[in-house]
């Protein structure tokens, strides 16, 4: 383990997107595993951009003509809660990939109460799920814990499903779960988004999931004569997350405002901007650099328009970097300066594969936010680079997750291995001048 000096060890519409497989050959088709079925999979719930009155789920199915919708009733510890159900269309949606056409279904169930459980179903009059428990977000703020994960990405079904189940045993009550990307492998067919969602089976669908794309989750198209790549269709099919980002960056760029938090999630993957690759968000989007500025200017009203008392923002790529030999300058000179400015308390990144927490290169000067944290959740490790001064907390080889607990005044932050056990951990409170301090907890 490295550690710096204070470092301590512890309706229905159709929408065709069509994609190449994962070689540039897309009339190759790969054997599958996770082949659709008619009863719905990859069910999935998201936050909403109302998650007080509002749920927000996505499922797949093989039936392809099907009228499908959400079913919502009042939470009972009866079967006998039948009379109280509602009904919800769903939106199709169409991913050819692989030589595969499956169908994705979207919907948002409005009109709930606040702070309530209900039990929802998804599919068709002829399939459909098990019904489950979720719950809606309270009006107002009430302490809650939420919870972030890095990169999944490589031999998932060996080895994430571990970490969800841990998660679920130990936060039940959890509201959301942030994913800062690399969800799947880049060089992976279909079997990689089947692989996640059996890794996180039922908890993804009780517990609303926020994801951001990593460079992983972007498929290859081509290596020459320009290596040229595009964000999965599945992406775009598999997740109903918030509408309100930039135009262009639709399913990647949004937020969510739960009661006492303002989460937001950007796109990090710049490669097209910085070097010759070509990165495409879906058929006729590439990464350019007005995309990139277009999110920038999105970026700082979001940040200005912030009423929540607590902000975290999560991305892929790291402000700072923990490994050798990597660098994200535009990072540093473009976002920065507006966490800076408009006091994000926390900014939670992946890409690294090894766990690393500080507040930049005066690390040991100030106290201040933002707090910048990578961590990784599946089996990839890299060495971490002691020669870097910001971090504060650093070490690698170990699957991690996270909790989050707030209240008005403190955030309480935790990062646990597997076995449960506490191997960072720090506050961030609001003192009687309203004024954020923070405190390692490894130095108490």
């Amino acid at each position: 383990m490295w550690k710096n000096p204070i470092a301590v060890i512890v309706t229905t519409s159709i929408i065709i997107v069509t994609s190449f497989g994962c070689t540039p050959d897309s009339d190759t088709i790969s054997p599958r595993v996770f082949t659709p079925a008619p009863g719905p999979d990859r069910i999935v719930q998201n936050l909403s951009e109302h998650p007080h009155s509002e749920l927000a789920f996505a499922w797949r199915s093989s039936e392809k003509d099907k009228p499908a919708y959400a079913e919502v009733a009042e939470f009972s510890n009866s079967s006998d809660f039948h009379d109280t159900i509602r009904t919800f269309p769903a939106t199709a949606h169409s991913v050819h990939f692989d030589g595969f056409t499956d169908s994705y279904y979207k919907v948002n169930v409005e009109g709930l109460e606040p702070d309530t459980r209900y039990l929802v179903r998804v599919g068709s009059d002829s399939n459909r799920s098990e019904w489950f428990s979720v719950s809606t977000a309270p009006e107002t703020f009430e302490p809650f814990t939420f919870l972030y994960v890095g990169d999944t990405q490589n031999d998932i079904i060996p080895y994430a499903p571990r970490v969800y189940n841990t998660i679920a045993g130990h936060f039940p009550d959890a509201r959301f779960i942030v994913h800062a990307g690399d969800l799947v492998l880049s060089s992976g067919n279909d079997d990689t988004w089947g692989e996640f969602f059996e890794a996180g089976s039922w908890l993804f669908r009780q517990t609303a999931q926020l994801p951001a794309p990593g460079n992983s989750d972007h498929n290859r198209l081509a290596i020459e004569p320009v290596d040229t790549r595009k964000l999965y269709p599945q992406w775009h099919a598999a997740f109903n997350v918030p509408q309100n980002g930039p135009e262009g960056l639709e399913n990647v760029t949004y937020y969510v405002d739960y009661p006492g938090i303002r989460v937001i999630s950007l796109y990090s993957n710049f490669e097209s901007v910085e070097d010759d690759r070509e990165i495409y968000i879906r058929d006729g989007v590439q990464v350019t650099p007005e995309l990139v500025q277009a999110q920038t200017d999105w970026l700082q009203e979001v940040l200005a328009s912030n009423t929540q008392p607590w902000t975290a923002v999560t991305f892929h790529h790291p402000v700072y970097t923990a490994r050798e030999d990597r660098e994200n300058e535009w990072l540093r000179d473009q976002w920065k300066p507006l966490f800076d400015e408009y006091g994000v308390d926390l900014v939670l990144q992946g890409h690294d594969h090894l766990y690393a927490r500080g507040h930049g290169p005066d690390s040991l000067e100030t106290n201040a936010i933002p707090v910048y944290i990578i961590s990784v959740a599946g089996p990839k490790m890299r060495d971490i680079d002691p020669n870097h001064t910001w971090y504060d907390v650093g070490f690698e080889n170990m699957q991690l997750y996270q909790a989050i607990h707030l209240t008005r005044d403190t955030l309480h932050y935790q990062a646990f291995n597997l076995s449960r056990e506490i191997v960072d951990e720090f506050k961030i409170t609001v003192d009687a001048g309203r004024q954020k301090i923070f405190n390692d907890l490894n130095l108490n």
